[in-house]
């Protein structure tokens, strides 16, 4: 297990409580394969973001019996960035499985709901994918009917379009991580 905390501040610790619940799961993951990850530099042109998302190949483990892909991605940087980009901007994204086409506007809209509310800053303003002590909830994409054990299953994933004229001087970025999760 990971935590990371980007802030402007330090001082901060992190606390872990983990519960387990008696049973058995409805099934088993037990293969992850890394598609994409990293903080990828979002309108430049002569940096395009798009070519950091080659497509993927991974062939399916001939145990599994279903599938998910899992992406988390959060914008980060703002003014000057042409349109507020990449925190305060909503983007249009898309993940291709097999030929299928999956789409889903990176934004969160319920940061206002932070339980660590009220205080002062820009904590409540909706985001791209993220809000100031909250959880990334991720995309899930359940690709079971598209994808067959034992076989090779392609994987595209396309950011929105978009040029920061302020490229060189200011950054506007995603920080992504996508995974296959292989279930039995």
């Amino acid at each position: 297990m990971a935590v990371s905390i980007s802030t402007w501040v330090k001082g901060w610790s992190v606390d872990v409580a983990l519960e387990y619940y008696w049973g058995t799961p409805e099934r088993e993951a037990f293969r992850v394969t890394n598609l994409w990850q990293g903080d990828f530099e979002y309108g430049n042109p002569q940096d395009p973001m798009d070519a950091k998302f080659p497509t993927r190949t991974p062939t399916l483990d001939p145990r599994a019996t279903s599938a998910t892909l899992r992406l988390e991605v959060t914008g980060h940087g703002l003014h000057p960035n042409t349109g507020n980009a990449a925190e305060f901007m909503p983007a249009r994204r898309k993940v291709t499985v097999n030929g299928k086409a999956f789409s889903n506007l990176l934004w969160r809209t319920d940061n206002y709901l932070n339980p660590g509310r009220p205080q002062g800053g820009t904590w409540k303003y909706d985001r791209a994918g993220w809000g100031p002590g909250a959880l990334v909830i991720p995309w899930e994409i359940d690709v079971s009917d598209l994808v067959k054990p034992g076989e090779p299953v392609t994987i595209d994933y396309a950011p929105q379009p978009y040029v920061n004229e302020n490229a060189g001087k200011s950054r506007a970025n995603h920080i992504v991580e996508a995974v296959l999760i292989e279930y039995r």
